[in-house]
């Protein structure tokens, strides 16, 4: 061996991603798989029946605080339709994809709270509502929804790749 080449030790007891030196162990990042492949992956049954339930009722819960606008000439904003379109395309690819058990369905819901507290924070900025204790409610249920989305999509990808 030669002074300063350093060679990896080949062991079969450590993981693939795992390289030994001599001197020290270096981690290497394991190979992701592409988002089309993880789209579709299998989720939990219970996983998706809870965050389908509980997703669906705070959304419910955070449109039932929306008080009647304040700008009634009947114009309703270009804003609010474009967000209001993403919330309910987060809402239906989360529905699809939870009801089939897959991973994009909790991709879903993530759009549809983020979209639901974009368009919540929007509605106030712009005057489209006067701010009242009905926002405290509605950011509250929504920030339960985003919270859930983003727990349920963590506890799902510490989950091992289902092996084809």
């Amino acid at each position: 061996m030669e002074v300063g080449v350093v060679t990896p030790v080949q062991s079969n007891s450590w993981p693939n991603n795992v390289v030994a030196f001599p001197d020290r162990v270096v981690l290497e990042p394991a190979p992701r798989r592409p988002w089309r492949r993880r789209a579709v992956e299998p989720i939990d049954p219970p996983l998706a029946f809870v965050v389908f339930l509980s997703g669906g009722l705070l959304l419910a819960a955070a449109r039932a605080f929306d008080p009647v606008r304040d700008q009634l000439d009947g114009a309703t904003p270009i804003w609010l339709l474009a967000v209001d379109t993403a919330v309910w395309a987060g809402v239906c690819l989360g529905g699809i994809g939870l009801v089939k058990f897959k991973t994009f369905g909790l991709w879903g819901s993530a759009l549809a709270a983020g979209a639901a507290g974009l368009e919540s924070a929007l509605c106030v900025i712009t005057g489209h509502h006067a701010f009242g204790f009905w926002w405290v409610g509605q950011i509250a249920c929504i920030g339960a929804f985003a919270g859930l989305a983003a727990a349920a999509i963590r506890f799902n990808s510490r989950q091992p790749a289902p092996r084809s």
